[in-house]
């Protein structure tokens, strides 16, 4: 059963293009006959548009294919399913190659491709697009006040998802307020769950993201909230460089994901996991708790789960404030330069952004909560569990995302890897942090 935010407003989907066809007559009052020295229209040349996507996007894009493809009759949507690994590896290379896609999955360090020039200026599109979008969202997708990114939707990342039933069974006290107020707590639910045989916390420690959330969580609890707008910010070299990567409140932050670890919150072999065998440990039962984000409503769905979900916060440092929901709203989607259809890429960006679309393919197919402030919000309908999150965000607040926000090259593509060797016991806390505050001097030295 759905959640409705108010009364349900049906959105009117037109079947198909209208053509309109307009006859040139020859002269004044003259009788021409309309079809007399016509050519029947030349058929438009059939083209394929390459749209990156991930594997969960299925229903969002099918909604948005089916459409695109109906108002483009000669257009194909070749759909290329890419990892979350891949996006933060790889891909790049793809982007910047002689052959790329249309439409490309971004990972942080866009702002690099922008500045080499393999991605498409979008300022055009954006002069509509822009003032629709959620307050601080333009910010994020520029680069030199020049438009590249495309935001896929509003995320949460870093929620600790539960089995309501193995909780029950386990005998756990969920906390009212959803936030699991320490790391003892924690240690305590993890314990209570490998006592009825099943893991803690399943996480995908070969993402190369998932540690990175954990940072995106402890770090607004560890800090000031001006010390937190300059670890956003600080990347730039036009910010100063106030808050060090080497304070207590940044060392702290990554000594709790040290201390989870040590005290095995995540499940076994967890350094070794991807995010599918993490997501298959759940589905199974065989773990209590997953670490994912809000468009992981739609894989519950998907994989039609046959208990109940429901979800917690994890807890902040010890001694710090209390915990919120991380809110990722940055780049997802590129268009690179060197694309053979970027009018038409820009076209499909338009229908994406478009105030029927973020209710009817990014909301209503649980994937993300629209980028747009002018949706009418009692025209979403969305499953329980996200109304959930949605009232979490908007009663308690939320953080921005530390790793969604400074590029990838400085952020998540340092720390992620980093903290894994941590974990491993190849490194200490104190070395992970020394080797974030080299990575922000180099980035801030290699981009003036």
């Amino acid at each position: 059963m759905s959640t409705k935010f108010g009364k349900q407003s049906m959105i009117a989907v037109a079947a198909g293009t209208l053509f309109a066809l307009t006859a040139c007559s020859g002269g004044a009052g003259a009788d021409v006959d309309a079809t007399a020295g016509t050519e029947a229209p030349a058929e438009q040349e059939p083209v394929t548009l390459t749209v990156q996507q991930s594997a969960e996007w299925g229903d969002m894009m099918e909604i948005l294919v089916t459409r695109f493809e109906q108002e483009h009759p000669n257009v194909t949507v070749e759909l290329q399913t890419i990892t979350p690994e891949q996006k933060a590896t790889t891909n790049s290379q793809i982007i910047s190659s002689a052959n790329p896609p249309d439409i490309a999955q971004a990972s942080g360090d866009w702002r690099q491709l922008a500045a080499n020039g393999d991605l498409a200026s979008l300022d055009d599109i954006y002069e509509e697009i822009a003032p629709r979008l959620a307050e601080g969202t333009a910010e994020q997708l520029q680069f030199d006040g020049v438009f590249y990114g495309i935001p896929t939707g509003q995320a949460y990342d870093n929620i600790a998802f539960y089995n309501v039933d193995l909780f029950k069974q386990a005998g756990i006290e969920v906390p009212e307020d959803r936030r699991i107020a320490s790391s003892e707590d924690l240690y305590a639910m993890v314990d209570a769950l490998k006592g009825i045989g099943v893991e803690g916390l399943a996480v995908g420690g070969t993402g190369g993201y998932q540690f990175g959330w954990m940072v995106d969580g402890l770090l607004p609890t560890a800090t000031t909230e001006g010390e937190l707008q300059n670890y956003l910010g600080n990347y730039d070299p036009d910010v100063p460089f106030d808050a060090q990567f080497t304070d207590e409140g940044f060392i702290k932050a990554v000594e709790t994901i040290k201390a989870w670890g040590d005290k095995g919150v995540f499940q076994n072999g967890y350094l070794g996991s991807d995010t599918a065998t993490a997501s298959g440990l759940y589905y199974q039962q065989q773990a209590g708790m997953i670490l994912g984000g809000s468009w992981y409503v739609g894989q519950f769905l998907e994989n039609k789960l046959d208990f109940e979900t429901d979800f917690l916060l994890l807890p902040g440092v010890e001694g710090g404030s209390a915990a919120k929901l991380a809110l990722l709203t940055g780049t997802s989607m590129v268009i690179p330069s060197k694309s053979d259809s970027i009018e038409l890429a820009k076209e499909f960006v338009e229908l994406w952004m478009s105030d029927e679309m973020q209710v009817e393919a990014v909301a209503n197919t649980n994937f993300s909560f629209p980028n747009v402030t002018t949706v009418d919000l009692e025209s979403l309908s969305v499953e329980p569990l996200a109304a959930a999150l949605i009232e979490e965000g908007s009663a308690n607040g939320t953080y921005p995302t530390w790793t969604g926000v400074i590029p990838g090259a400085a952020g998540q593509q340092v720390i992620d890897p980093n903290i894994a060797a941590m974990l491993a016991g190849s490194m200490s806390a104190q070395e992970v942090t020394a080797k974030q505050q080299e990575a922000i001097a180099a980035y801030r030295e290699t981009n003036p």
